[in-house]
């Protein structure tokens, strides 16, 4: 996956007040400045992974309701709609659910994916069926979504987990930890990994 040079965005501002920002808003930005060929494996991970879950019923819908046609947009189409304008909104929703999910519960369902793969059909009946509202965040509108999971729903959200844990390990620990902001924001700074100013970890 290439891009030629008009692909390239720049912001002649991005390191401006780099101290008041926090290292999410920061890797967020670079992302959006970067070529993409630097990071080229990890954001083609991501975008396959946003293509994957545009196939299933309920993220179809979430992502019309965005404004966005997921049968009709090319890789840069999904970088520059999605995962550059909603890193920080996504961040926000994020960090919110680390504080509204119970652990204990949390816990079973990832020491039970093994279980969950074998029987996925089974593990769509347990999730409840009908509108369901999905918050808002800056660059992210809120929406319902009528939810009625299948198993192949599961199967591609478990093969979504599994491709994007090898492409980012680290994510996937600090995720298995309830981590999930961490890990959003791991994501991204692996994305932007070759730009100096990223912070690191």
């Amino acid at each position: 996956m290439k891009y030629d040079g008009n692909f390239f965005r720049k912001y002649s501002d991005i390191l401006e007040d780099i101290s008041q920002k926090s290292d999410m808003q920061v890797i967020v930005e670079h992302v959006s400045a970067i070529a993409l060929d630097e990071g080229e494996a990890e954001i083609a991970a991501v975008i396959d992974a946003l293509r994957k879950l545009a196939s299933t019923g309920e993220g179809r819908q979430w992502a019309q309701a965005q404004g966005l046609d997921p049968d009709n947009m090319t890789d840069m189409d999904i970088r520059n709609k999605v995962i550059v304008p909603m890193g920080h909104g996504a961040a926000g929703i994020a960090g919110s659910a680390e504080r509204q999910i119970d652990p204990k519960q949390f816990q079973d369902i990832m020491s039970n994916l093994g279980l969950i793969k074998l029987a996925p059909g089974v593990a769509a009946g347990t999730v409840p069926k009908g509108p369901q509202r999905t918050p808002g965040a800056p660059g992210i509108r809120p929406t319902t979504v009528d939810v009625d999971v299948s198993g192949g729903d599961v199967s591609t959200l478990t093969s979504v987990l599994d491709n994007l844990s090898a492409t980012f390990p680290k994510a996937r620990e600090m995720f298995n930890q309830g981590q999930f902001k961490d890990a959003m924001a791991q994501i991204y700074r692996r994305m932007a990994q070759n730009d100096p100013h990223t912070p690191q970890q």
